[in-house]
């Protein structure tokens, strides 16, 4: 094969290339929407939560914004999943969609069976990603915030509990441990759960 042939094909693939770029920019910018499906298709987790932020700076709704927060978080986006899980929690909306969903996931043969409420799972899953970005004092006050005085099934501090047990992170089970024994709860069953979070944090301290 001849070096024009070569330097021909190379040109070509070159201007393809260049064309399908050109194209993914002005999708991503033209149509997020469109592109999150694409790269859902494919597989592609982590551009479908880069669009999906996308598609919430366009729309500025709430349920565009949960979205964005658990996309990212299991994408292991930690750090944006952090940013506007912060955003979602002080959006002036966040109760009413939490109720919204609970009435959703109740109507819904997957989800219907689940334990706990949308809150303290998004909850959760903020304050886990706070803790992997690094900013875990206020991770802390994020998961204890959603109690309220209560220790519900699945709440907020479980889930970041067990991503700090599954670090082996001692320094920070003490951490929260300290805050656990500040709480008082009425209810047997969740004061029975209470103490037996309490005893996993106190055995990973003590290991």
């Amino acid at each position: 094969m001849s070096k024009l042939v070569l330097k021909t094909i190379f040109s070509t693939l070159a201007v393809m290339f260049g064309i399908a770029f050109i194209f993914f920019g002005v999708m991503s910018l033209a149509a997020p929407g469109a592109m999150l499906e694409f790269s859902d298709g494919i597989g592609l987790q982590k551009l479908s939560a880069a669009y999906s932020v996308s598609i919430y700076e366009r729309s500025g709704k709430v349920n565009d914004l949960a979205n964005a927060v658990e996309r990212n978080y299991y994408a292991k986006e930690y750090s944006v999943a952090a940013e506007y899980g912060v955003k979602l929690r002080d959006s002036r909306s966040f109760q009413e969609y939490c109720a919204l969903r609970d009435r959703l996931d109740s109507e819904d043969s997957i989800t219907s069976g689940r334990v706990g409420n949308y809150e303290q799972y998004i909850t959760g899953i903020i304050s886990v990603s706070l803790y992997n970005s690094e900013q875990k004092e206020k991770a802390v006050d994020v998961s204890f915030s959603a109690l309220r005085g209560e220790f519900p099934a699945n709440n907020a501090v479980e889930y970041l509990a067990d991503a700090v047990l599954a670090k082996q992170d001692s320094e920070y089970c003490r951490i929260l441990l300290d805050n656990l024994e500040k709480l008082q709860v009425e209810d047997v069953e969740q004061e029975e759960s209470l103490a037996a979070l309490e005893e996993l944090l106190r055995k990973e301290i003590n290991d």
